[in-house]
């Protein structure tokens, strides 16, 4: 008994040395957006982008380099999607951007803005519409939409997926694991979107996500998940009509890393940064062009 005793101790105390010392190992987290009807949250996007390429241009001129940063702020609305485990959302973008070459990340105005404050009204910078990535399809699992930003709606689950067929997610949100997972592991995420409209074609996406860490930060525990992610898109192009209508061919391959910090207490992102080059190419019966733009840009969780 006494040796029964001494080894049911032994091992008791083992157990909690292993628990001290390993306090995660095999522990699960569940990743799901905690949403409720009337939640508002505002981000902020910084995008530094820079192009190059070559060919006729639209114009008949080469393509040289161009740099721009990119600040934007983005407003998300939330209501009741169509069943009890879904979001409808409303996103709302307001952009500024600049055409002189980017500034250094160290030397980001307070705010967002340039020289800070609320964007000037004309002069260098110039108000619009545009969303982070360069102005081609980024991340598959929080894909752009490239420039034309506007007011959009979508619908998605709990882990971030589109409820609706044939839609474009949000550089917003990162799809999620559909199941509860342990530090170091993955899961994918596949989607091909059909396009419409003077782009005709198909876009295909493919991504895949590590949860890396999870850390106590406050009163919460924020999950550290690192995406990679490959789309290639193809397709036809028309435009205008009669003597000057143009037509030809499209293509665009980009790949990407986003390290994203998601906040598993509340189910929001509180942060995504990435980097993107993107490859795209246009063979039409008035030009042609093959460019490569590069893009570096952070999403940022500034008030909810």
């Amino acid at each position: 008994m006494n040796i029964k005793n001494a080894y049911l101790s032994s091992a008791i105390a083992f157990c909690l040395i292993m628990l001290l010392i390993f306090p995660l190992y095999g522990q699960t987290y569940t990743l799901q957006y905690k949403f409720i009807a009337g939640d508002q949250y505002q981000y902020k996007t910084e995008s530094k982008d820079s192009t190059s390429g070559g060919g006729g241009g639209m114009f008949g001129s080469e393509t040289g380099n161009l740099a721009v940063t990119t600040w934007s702020l983005q407003t998300v609305v939330v209501a009741n999607g169509s069943s009890g485990q879904s979001f409808q959302l409303t996103i709302t973008t307001d952009s500024t951007w600049s055409d002189r070459a980017p500034r250094e990340f160290t030397q980001r105005p307070e705010g967002g803005f340039p020289d800070g404050g609320e964007p000037p009204a004309g002069g260098t910078f110039s108000r619009g519409d545009r969303t982070a990535g360069g102005g081609g399809f980024t991340m598959g699992m929080m894909s752009g939409m490239g420039r034309g930003s506007r007011v959009t709606t979508m619908e998605i689950n709990t882990n971030g997926k589109p409820i609706a067929q044939n839609t474009v997610p949000s550089p917003l949100f990162v799809v999620l694991p559909d199941k509860p997972v342990a530090i170091n592991d993955t899961w994918n995420y596949e989607t091909t979107i059909a396009m419409e409209g003077r782009q005709t074609g198909t876009m295909k996406v493919q991504s895949q996500a590590l949860l890396y860490d999870v850390a106590d930060v406050g009163d919460s525990k924020v999950a550290m998940i690192l995406v990679t992610s490959v789309s290639t898109s193809e397709g036809e192009l028309s435009m205008g009509g009669g003597d000057q209508q143009m037509t030809g061919a499209f293509s665009n391959a980009s790949e990407g890393t986003s390290l994203v910090q998601f906040d598993i207490n509340k189910g929001r992102i509180l942060e995504i940064v990435t980097e993107q080059t993107n490859n795209s190419a246009v063979e039409s019966s008035m030009f042609s062009t093959n460019t490569t733009s590069v893009s570096q840009s952070t999403i940022e969780l500034i008030s909810e």
